[in-house]
Formats: C-alpha cells, structure tokens, sequence
C-alpha cells in the first residue's frame, strides 16, 4: 500500500514540473524608439516583438516584458529582479550575463548634429576620436558607450539626461553639439524632428558595427541551454524573414509619434 500511494505522489509531482512553465522577466529601455517604448500604455518596438517570436514556439518558457529607464533596467538585472536584457556586448555585462552569438538586430553608429550649429565645419572634419573632445557630447544615464567608447575619464565633455528623446531635444535647442548614437534611432528622431536641420555622419573613427544581443543572466535556471535554443532560431531563415518584416513595419509603415517631440 505505501509503495502505491509513493508512486501516486510521485506522478503528481513530475506531473506537475512537467506542466510547470519558467518565466523569463525581460527589461528593455523604456524610451528607445523604434527597439522599445510605450504607446498607450503598451510596451512594443522592433527587439519586443522580435524576442515574442523567438520564445513562441517554447513550450517550457513565457516571457513577460517591462520597460524602464535604461540605468534601472540594467540594475534590476543586476539585482536579479529581472532575467534578460536585449543589448549591445561589453565587458562589464558580460561579467554576469551571457548572451547569443547570433544578434537580434545590426545597426551603425552615427554622430548627429545640427548644421545651423556654428562648429558645424569642424564637426564633419572629425578624423579620430579624440577630435571629439572638443564637443559637448548629449548622452543619457546607462548608456554604455559613454564608459567604454568615450569616458570622462579620458576628457570627453558628456551632457547626460535621463533618456535619448530629452538628447535630442537638447541639441535641437543648441544645447550641445553631438550625439553618438546608431542610425535607426537617428533617423526616427530625425523624421519626428522635422525642420530642425539635423544630419548625421557615420564616425568612421570608431569600430561602426553595433550588434544587439539577447542577455540572460548566469544565475538564471539552465541559462546556456537556453540562449543556446534562441541562437540557434536566430540563426533560421524564417527568423530572418519575420524579423525584415518586424523592421519594416515600424520603420515604413508605423506611424511612430514621440509625444515629448510633438507637445
């Protein structure tokens, strides 16, 4: 009688782990037009829809999406309060993430300023990095380029906001001289931006190939086994076809209206 009533329990314990579904929290920046932002309370963009693909067919995990500020979203996944980020490698994260070798999304850096701007002969002249310092770079808090690409502590002049909108904004009111950020946020801050001569040359300065990576963090159950699985449908043509069509649909078709450029 007891051997039938341990394997009972035991049925229903294994029954249970077998139904049992692992949440992965993904954080993304909250105002990163068109990768992640809010519309109407909805959080969408071209890395939230793509990561919704990726973990469709997945059977054991769902994942749940949330945006913030980007220095916040970056700590709760230090603090393991999130599990995953979607975002550009370096060696810090690297350090408690892994991350997929294959990227969501390829981009280029770009170097945009306003051409009403006085110092504009001397900004299209940039030949090497530290041609830089003599601008005042717009950046917001968390971006990781600020550390590792041009630091204050190397003498760059950093002006830092809370988000990439409030850059823009700044620079439009000759309130800096630079932003260092990649050419598919350039050119939707550009197009919401009209009539305020902004253009963008490509630094060539600077190694101009961003690729944005799937993170989960190390301490997160059977992390490998699962970065394995989205590499390798990153690595699909199906992927590939749905995520030129995920692209195309915020870049031409969606109406995207910043509501901080439009007030």
């Amino acid at each position: 009688m007891n051997n039938i009533k341990y394997v009972f329990f035991s049925l229903i314990f294994f029954s249970l782990n077998a139904s049992a579904i692992d949440k992965i929290k993904i954080a993304y920046y909250d105002k990163f037009h068109p990768f992640s932002f809010y519309n109407n309370e909805n959080l969408k963009g071209i890395f939230v829809d793509t990561m919704k693909i990726l973990f469709k067919d997945s059977k054991d995990i769902s994942i749940y999406s949330e945006g913030f500020p980007w220095e916040r979203a970056q700590e709760l996944v230090r603090k393991d309060e999130f599990d995953a980020l979607v975002t550009l490698s370096n060696p810090e994260r690297e350090k408690y993430l892994y991350h997929t070798s294959n990227p969501v999304f390829e981009d280029k850096l770009v170097l945009v300023y306003l051409s009403t701007n006085p110092k504009e002969k001397f900004i299209k002249n940039i030949k090497e990095k530290n041609d830089v310092k003599q601008f005042m770079i717009n950046d917001y808090i968390g971006n990781g380029l600020a550390k590792f690409i041009y630091s204050e502590n190397d003498k760059f002049k950093i002006d830092y906001s809370g988000n990439l909108e409030t850059c823009f904004l700044k620079l439009v009111n000759d309130r800096g001289d630079i932003i260092i950020t990649n050419k598919t946020n350039a050119n939707i801050y550009q197009s919401q931006l009209k009539g305020k001569n902004l253009k963008y040359i490509e630094p060539l300065f600077l190694k101009n190939d961003l690729k944005y990576y799937f993170f989960l963090r190390k301490s997160y159950l059977n992390a490998e086994k699962i970065i394995n699985f989205i590499d390798k449908k990153l690595a699909q043509d199906d992927t590939k076809t749905i995520q030129k069509t995920i692209y195309n649909n915020y870049i031409y078709k969606e109406k995207i209206q910043i509501e901080s450029f439009n007030k």
